[in-house]
C-alpha cells in the first residue's frame, strides 16, 4: 500500500519548508488582510485570522509571498508573540495528509522520534501518545508499528507525515537524504530594479 498524496511542490507546506531550510523571513498575504508571518531565521510564526485547513490546502494562487530582508512591524510582532514554527508545519502537514503519506515518506521507512512533540497544541489522533511512545523507544517501520499497536495504517501515515515535515523524526534504514530547497525569490521585478539603481547610485 502506497497511499501517497499528490506532490506538495506547490503547496503551502512546501513553501514553509523552503523558509525553514533557508532561514528566511517570509510574509504570506492572503485575501481579506489575513496573513502568516514566518520567521525561518528564528523558527517562529504568527498567524493572523486563518484556519489551519485554509493554509494547508492553499495553493500559490491563493496567496502572495513577500520575502522580508529587514526587520519590520510584522517580523517584530512575530518575534515577540509567535509560536514555534514546527507546530504550524505539523498541523498543516497533518491536515494535508488526511491518512495518506506525504511525498518523501514511505510506508517501509524505519523511523525514530527525536523528540516528543507538544501534543497539547498539535492536531492529534486518539492513539497519538502510544504511537509517539513506540517511535521514541525504538526505531520501527510504519507498517510494523501498525501491527504492533493494532492501529489502522492510515493513522500511522498521518502521524509520520506530520512528524517528518515538522523535523521530529530520523529515518534510520537508509542514508540521510537532505533536500535543500531554493530560497524564495523576490516577487517584484520593479523592486529588483529599484534595488539595483540604489546600489549603483
Amino acid at each position: 500500500m502506497s497511499n501517497v498524496t499528490q506532490s506538495t511542490d506547490r503547496s503551502f507546506v512546501h513553501q514553509l519548508k523552503r523558509a525553514v531550510d533557508n532561514r528566511q523571513d517570509v510574509l504570506f498575504h492572503f485575501p481579506n488582510d489575513h496573513s502568516v508571518t514566518v520567521l525561518g531565521s528564528q523558527n517562529k510564526y504568527f498567524c493572523n485570522g486563518l484556519s489551519v485547513d485554509t493554509m494547508a490546502f492553499a495553493m500559490p494562487s491563493d496567496y502572495r509571498i513577500e520575502v522580508i530582508d529587514k526587520p519590520c512591524k510584522a517580523t517584530e510582532h512575530a518575534a515577540r508573540n509567535g509560536r514555534p514554527l514546527p507546530e504550524l508545519i505539523w498541523r498543516a502537514a497533518y491536515s494535508m495528509s488526511d491518512g495518506s503519506l506525504l511525498p518523501g515518506c514511505k510506508s517501509d521507512d524505519v523511523i525514530k522520534l527525536n523528540q516528543w512533540p507538544n501534543l497539547t497544541r498539535l492536531s492529534r489522533s486518539p492513539n497519538i501518545c502510544r504511537i509517539a511512545a513506540l517511535f521514541t523507544a525504538r526505531p520501527t517501520s510504519i507498517e510494523l508499528a501498525s501491527r504492533i499497536l493494532v492501529i489502522p495504517i492510515e493513522e500511522l501515515f498521518q502521524f509520520y507525515s506530520a512528524a517528518s515535515y515538522a523535523g521530529y523524526t530520523t529515518v534510520v534504514n537508509k542514508p540521510k537524504e537532505v533536500l535543500r530547497l531554493k530560497p524564495h525569490r523576490r516577487q517584484s521585478l520593479i523592486k529588483n530594479l529599484l534595488d539595483r539603481f540604489t546600489q549603483t547610485g
